[in-house]
């Protein structure tokens, strides 16, 4: 217990420093398989955003570039060329997610 002057004692300082001890090995037990499985399925998610990115990309593109021919009668032209862009966009994006991720934690 403490000492009448209101200091802790020795004893005292060696059972919170057992207790702290405890508390960690139980936290680490409880959130231990906890980290493992977000690490597991980090990569897969990331590897699925990047895919979506480049999809929605070349997508977006194609879809203005078809509205585009469909209005000026000229089929193949702007869908291509819009299309092409979609994908370089869709490219760029993908570089510049996997350096924040990177940046993020050191993996790609």
């Amino acid at each position: 217990m403490a000492d009448p002057d209101g200091k802790a004692g020795e004893t005292d300082r060696k059972s919170l420093d057992e207790l702290g001890a405890r508390i960690d090995a139980a936290r680490e037990k409880l959130e231990g398989p906890k980290r493992v499985q977000t690490t597991k399925y980090k990569t897969l998610s990331r590897a699925w955003q990047m895919i979506v990115e480049l999809v929605v990309s070349v997508v977006v593109g194609g879809c203005i570039g078809y509205a585009l021919d469909w209005a000026f009668g000229t089929l193949p032209l702007f869908l291509l060329i819009l299309g092409g862009f979609g994908f370089v966009a869709g490219i760029k994006t993908i570089l510049a997610t996997a350096r924040g991720f990177v940046e993020d934690d050191g993996t790609a």
